[in-house]
Formats: C-alpha cells, sequence, structure tokens
C-alpha cells in the first residue's frame, strides 16, 4: 500500500515496530540526572518557546517527546535509523522486482511506478547531511499532529537546544540557528517526504528505554 503521502504504508509499519527493539545500549541512550527539569527549564528561559509552552507542548507528553528528542541529540541513533531505512528499503525493493517479473503488462507498470517511489522514500545518501534533520522532520509531524498548529523553526530550535541541556552539553555546544534549521529541513523534506502524522506520533510515543 502506497500512502498519500507518498510514504509505503507497510514498511512504515514494520518500521515503527523495529524502532521499539532497538537496544538503547547500542545507541549509547544513558539519560543524565535530572535531564528532565534540565529540559523544561531550559524551554522556560527561552523567549522563543513562549507559544510552544503554552499552545503546543500542553496537548503533548512532554516527558516523553523530551525524551525522543535527547535521543535524537545526544546518541548515534539518526546513524541506526538510516542504516535500518536502506536495509529494509533494500529488501522490499528486491521483492517488488522479483514479483513484477510474473506480472501482466500492466502490473508490471505499476509496479515501476511503485518502486520510483520506494526509491525517494529510502533514499539515505542525503539523509546524515544536516544534524538533526531526520529527527526533528519527525518532532514537526508529530507537534503538527498533536496541537493542530505549525511550529516554527524558532520553536524547534528551541527543543535543540533544550535537547542538548538535557543531554548535559556545556552551554556552549547548544548554540542553535534557528534559520539554518529551517533551511535545512526544508531541503530535506523537498527529497524525502516525513512519515505521516500518525505515524511520528506512534515513532515517539514508543517507549525506548534507556540504560
Amino acid at each position: 500500500m502506497i500512502h498519500k503521502d507518498g510514504n509505503i504504508g507497510a514498511w512504515l509499519d514494520e518500521q515503527q515496530a523495529t524502532i521499539a527493539k532497538l537496544s538503547a545500549k547500542d545507541i549509547g541512550f544513558q539519560l543524565a540526572p535530572g535531564w528532565l527539569d534540565a529540559f523544561e527549564s531550559s524551554l522556560q528561559q527561552n523567549r522563543d518557546a513562549q507559544r510552544l509552552n503554552r499552545d503546543i507542548l500542553t496537548k503533548c507528553p512532554v516527558p516523553v517527546l523530551a525524551q525522543f528528542i535527547v535521543l535524537i541529540v545526544g546518541t548515534n541513533i539518526e546513524d541506526a535509523l538510516l542504516q535500518m531505512t536502506e536495509e529494509r528499503g533494500r529488501k522490499l525493493k528486491t521483492g517488488v522486482r522479483a514479483a513484477a517479473r510474473n506480472l501482466a503488462p500492466g502490473g508490471r507498470q505499476r509496479a515501476k511506478a511503485f518502486l520510483q517511489k520506494a526509491e525517494r522514500s529510502f533514499d539515505t545518501r542525503r539523509r546524515g547531511l544536516a544534524e538533526y534533520c531526520f529527527g526533528f522532520s519527525i518532532v514537526r509531524q508529530y507537534l503538527r499532529s498533536k496541537s493542530g498548529l505549525e511550529p516554527t523553526a524558532r520553536e524547534l530550535s528551541a527543543l535543540v537546544t533544550a535537547g542538548l541541556a538535557a543531554s548535559g552539553k556545556a552551554p556552549f555546544y547548544r548554540a542553535t540557528d534557528h534559520d539554518l534549521l529551517r533551511r535545512n529541513l526544508k531541503n530535506y523534506e523537498k527529497r524525502h517526504t516525513p512519515p505521516s502524522g500518525t505515524h511520528c506520533v506512534e515513532i515517539i510515543e514508543t517507549p525506548v528505554k534507556p540504560r
């Protein structure tokens, strides 16, 4: 099944289930003492997060979202997800090509169109070039789905900063250029359609147990 947003539905279902099984030890995920207080304090002190705190995060389970953001900014989770994307995409495309050989001409054309969409959905060649874009594309869709509001680049940048604070990064390393993040996300999403809001909710709200 191909969703209207261009994602491969069956693959995303399997992807989401696999994310739940990722080993926290393998990706180096370890929450620092007081991490949630640091996350929330960073947002409370950030003027760019006023609407975020008042109108968006009140509709979200903040500790769950905060844990996902710390996972994105404080570990190599994106590398694990990119590898998973590449491997599962390759398996799916191999299966479709094999099945297409036994189809009538009309079926082969539909299979060809499916494979073209799959190539775009599973293309990982540029995903690692812009830091945090993979994860924060998911976060943006999640916030839209939960609140019905569009998070701004400044608000997303505030979440990056909060995640870095919660992961124990020194203040010097927490500076985030919201305009650069906006441009990177825009360019990233031109090439890679993010999962639907429903899938992003499932991804973020799937518990990942830290060490």
